[in-house]
């Protein structure tokens, strides 16, 4: 069973297509969803988190609609947004234990979390004076409670100082070998380089090329930049000049 399906996807916002039929299969494992700003990766996580309604199409997280199922899903999704907002005069311990008691799980086990995500020192200071780092350590560690069997992370590691994408890593890697999935949208390609099984590469809302990373390799590392340049951001390039051309010139 593939853990996401898409088929012909659209969003639109006014007059303006997020995302334009979008048809994917990611199967479990590590997948990324790899494009510059603007692409249509956060309208994608909404969407299969159930945060956002599609405009049309098909899509099925887990075997449900997001949308129709939303509660379903978000008892076996945790989610981790681009920008994580919290009530700023709670407190990190306030807001786990707020977040433990309403799904039912452990406060003991969320604070081990936060401890492990480097949360310790500021976990009894109201949110509103944390860096954006600490806010996203936090949202990262609410989207592990309960265990979830799919985990939606939407630029992940975006705010975080070198340590704290160790962490975060190193933490993802755990959770794929016990078997969570995991999807993350991202345009740090650096990050994710060693991480991922999987991608699919989005550019002004469409699907450019997608599969095994092994398979991406093969097809487009023979494309040559002028810099000197990483294994995935070459894949990246390559996917980029030979793909991302056609659309431009519409």
């Amino acid at each position: 069973m593939y853990i996401i399906e898409s088929e012909d996807l659209v969003k639109k916002y006014g007059r303006v297509v997020a995302l334009d039929n979008v048809t994917l299969k990611i199967k479990r494992g590590i997948f990324g969803l790899l494009g510059p700003n603007g692409a249509g990766k956060t309208s994608f996580m909404r969407i299969i988190v159930g945060l956002s309604k599609k405009t049309s199409g098909r899509v099925e997280v887990l075997g449900m609609d997001p949308w129709k199922e939303g509660e379903k899903v978000r008892r076996k999704v945790g989610f981790m947004p681009e920008k994580p907002a919290f009530p700023p005069h709670l407190t990190g311990r306030r807001i786990l234990e707020l977040i433990t008691r309403l799904r039912g799980y452990e406060l003991s086990k969320s604070l081990e979390l936060a401890d492990a995500l480097g949360l310790k020192r500021r976990i009894d200071s109201p949110i509103g004076g944390y860096s954006a780092g600490m806010r996203s350590r936090l949202a990262f560690c609410i989207s592990l409670l309960g265990d979830p069997d799919l985990l939606v992370l939407d630029e992940p590691v975006a705010n975080l100082d070198p340590l704290g994408r160790i962490r975060l890593l190193s933490i993802l890697r755990e959770r794929s070998k016990d078997g969570c999935s995991v999807v993350i949208a991202t345009h740090s390609l650096r990050d994710v380089e060693d991480l991922l099984d999987s991608a699919a590469f989005i550019y002004r809302g469409r699907i450019l090329d997608s599969g095994d990373i092994g398979d991406l390799m093969r097809r487009y590392m023979g494309y040559q930049p002028e810099e000197k340049v990483t294994d995935i951001e070459r894949l990246y390039m390559g996917v980029m000049h030979e793909k991302a051309h056609d659309l431009d010139e519409i």
